[in-house]
């Protein structure tokens, strides 16, 4: 059977340009909330037809998007938060929304997009708040929007279950919710999701710190009572089937004082568990080897959960993101503190906390020696008042780049590039930077601007199949975008806001451009061979797998039509063909 796909027509940059600012919006409550239930996007996914997902924590009075959307939410208690999901469309308009929430404070850890552009969500309902049957704020949790109401919990706030996964078609007709364990007490600790979340061939893997006890309707269980605090990634398929638990060779024998970030590298498998400063007095375990509870750290485990090794700062330091590339090396972001000098990582050395303020490290696939570091070069603080911990890399495999995504202060030199900053005694401003991936050179600096007292912040970025940059974070008060539109919070400390950055505004699927390029692509799924129909000229191939990387490349014509897909691994892959006038024509194929 022969499919015709037009899953998506873009046009990729034909030279490394920097992306142009595009559009921005913005959403939010006006309750002045803590810090760590800020208005904020924690999470960014995009799908074949370059539509924009975002999640992030709402309070509940006067809650808005693009402050002209109502929205109602559950949360009755003025200090706690619900989250929601938003979609936008390409060119930056509203399609729809999803609110998560009830009693107590809600979260989110990721948001993720299949094959089939469905929508996935992980994160726990406060279902369990007891307070001796006190507690005067809680409310039934559920999930909806301003149409009504999705899911409604049986539970009550004695005798419940909170984390959960969430599916959605592309439109937003809600699917199914899927929790993780029985109800139990409120009383009793269970399993707690941590970011971030990936899809991988239409599984979807969780990272999740889980307590003594039986899950899954009794298909695994934790029952290390001596060291209860261990991590599993768990994996189910896109129905909401579990399939798998694999612990990670990692215990801990209590809380850490500071969040514990996991990463995946998409091109190896690998995950890496960010050890931030901890001040809590603690045992930490790693394949069996004790380490230092209170020195940052990065940890590496396999795709099975076996340990690896692990890298560790001398002094004070702080590590809070990485990245990787198609060759497998990583790239650190951190900055030094001024507590304990001298001080070093990977053989990289600072004498004070000035020295290097923000730096980013390209290292090799072990974290055993460093290509280049780049730094900002103005005595400052870029994430400035301890928003540090919110910043984002991002590797933007079709320009091989780094996008460094955070918070401008002071006057910044960074390489060869200049930007005003806020200037002293003024909190920040959200700040994109790019990196030749190759060398660390800056090559281009972008700041929007807020006004002065009021903290604004990049927290996440994204790529869609076009290779244009969807960024999020949160703004104090207001935003002026580059097209002069000044954009206001609903109130309260913050909101959370979405922007893009792209080398052109969205191409129509109807554009007379691409209207000869009506090829066939067939058999889908194939085995060995893939053929084409209709290929009008010699035009070149390239195959990516889902998170970016190269598979295969080559050429096509008229003549010859065919290409060998036989080596390529069981899964979904995107198969790019681009004309002499870089046209290009996207595909979605399936390799059995």
């Amino acid at each position: 059977m022969n499919f015709k796909l037009y899953i998506i027509v873009v046009i990729f940059p034909l030279c490394c340009f920097s992306q142009s600012f595009q559009w921005l919006q913005n959403g939010g409550g006006n309750n002045s909330v803590s810090s760590n239930k800020r208005e904020e996007v924690i999470d960014i996914a995009t799908d074949s037809q370059r539509n924009v997902y975002i999640v992030s924590k709402i309070s509940k009075d006067g809650t808005m998007l693009n402050s002209s959307l109502p929205i109602s939410v559950y949360e009755l208690n003025s200090n706690d938060v619900d989250v929601i999901l938003v979609s936008y469309s390409c060119e930056g308009n509203y399609r729809w929304h999803k609110v998560f929430g009830g009693g107590d404070n809600d979260n989110i850890v990721g948001v993720e997009v299949d094959t089939q552009d469905n929508i996935f969500v992980v994160g726990s309902l406060a279902q369990c708040r007891n307070d001796d049957g006190s507690y005067p704020s809680y409310s039934i949790p559920r999930i909806g929007d301003n149409n009504g109401v999705d899911f409604i919990s049986s539970n009550t706030q004695d005798f419940c279950n909170r984390s959960f996964i969430a599916k959605f078609t592309s439109n937003g007709v809600y699917q199914w919710v899927h929790f993780f364990h029985d109800p139990v007490p409120y009383d009793q600790p269970t399993l707690f999701m941590i970011r971030n979340t990936y899809m991988v061939n239409d599984n979807l893997f969780c990272i999740a710190r889980i307590a003594p006890g039986s899950y899954e309707g009794g298909a695994f269980s934790n029952t290390n009572n001596s060291l209860p605090f261990l991590h599993y990634l768990l994996k189910y398929d896109t129905s909401g089937n579990f399939i798998s638990a694999t612990p990670f060779e990692l215990e801990l024998s209590n809380y850490t004082s500071a969040e514990l970030r996991w990463c995946r590298n998409p091109y190896n498998g690998y995950y890496y568990a960010i050890f931030l400063y901890n001040s809590n007095t603690i045992t930490v375990s790693a394949g069996g080897n004790n380490l230092d509870y209170t020195l940052p750290k990065i940890i590496c485990f396999n795709n099975l959960g076996q340990y690896q090794w692990y890298r560790e700062v001398t002094g004070s330091a702080t590590l809070n993101t990485l990245t990787f590339d198609d060759q497998n090396n990583i790239y650190v972001g951190g900055f030094p503190g001024n507590q304990i000098l001298p001080g070093s990582f990977n053989n990289y050395s600072y004498t004070s906390g000035y020295d290097g303020n923000y730096f980013i490290m390209k290292c090799n696939s072990d974290i055993t020696s460093y290509d280049w570091v780049t730094r900002y070069s103005t005595p400052g603080n870029i994430g400035g008042y301890g928003q540090l911990a919110s910043s984002s890399l991002h590797y933007d495999r079709i320009n091989s780049e780094i996008i460094f995504g955070g918070q401008i202060i002071l006057n910044t030199t960074w390489g060869t590039q200049n930007i005003l900053g806020p200037g002293v005694n003024n909190t920040g401003d959200p700040l994109l930077a790019r990196f030749d991936s190759s060398n660390g050179n800056c090559l281009s600096m972008h700041r929007i601007v807020g006004t002065n007292g009021f903290q604004d912040s990049f927290t996440a970025i994204e790529q869609d199949v076009a290779g244009d940059l969807i960024v999020g974070g949160f703004m104090g008060l207001d935003l002026t975008d580059s097209n002069g539109n000044t954009h206001y919070t609903s109130g309260g400390n913050t909101d959370f806001f979405v922007t893009k950055f792209a080398t052109q505004a969205c191409q129509s699927l109807s554009n007379e451009n691409f209207d000869y390029l009506k090829i066939d692509v067939f058999p889908n799924p194939a085995r060995d061979i893939l053929n084409l129909n209709n290929v009008p000229e010699t035009m070149q191939y390239i195959i990516y797998n889902l998170m970016g990387a190269k598979m295969l490349e080559g050429n096509i014509s008229s003549e010859l039509s065919s290409i060998d897909v036989s080596k390529l691994s069981v899964g979904c892959y995107l198969l790019s063909l681009k004309n002499e006038k870089g046209l290009i024509e996207t595909f979605k194929i399936v390799k059995e």
